[in-house]
């Protein structure tokens, strides 16, 4: 399956850099990135949720004191 997609200038030279470093084609660079990321996002999503739960009871209970 073939898709394309836009990038802005400076994020294709940063994946053309890491692909020349890597030695590997700018494809399997892009998927690497992206698959790293789609696998992190849950934990990244789910942390973030708990830090901002932490900070909303943070507030009440100082607010409550």
């Amino acid at each position: 399956m073939t898709n394309q997609i836009d990038i802005n200038s400076s994020l294709y030279q940063k994946l053309q850099t890491i692909a020349a470093e890597q030695n590997c084609d700018l494809r399997e660079c892009l998927e690497r990135a992206l698959s790293d990321y789609i696998d992190t996002y849950g934990d990244c999503k789910n942390s973030d949720l708990e830090n901002l739960n932490r900070s909303e009871r943070a507030f009440f209970l100082s607010v409550a004191e």
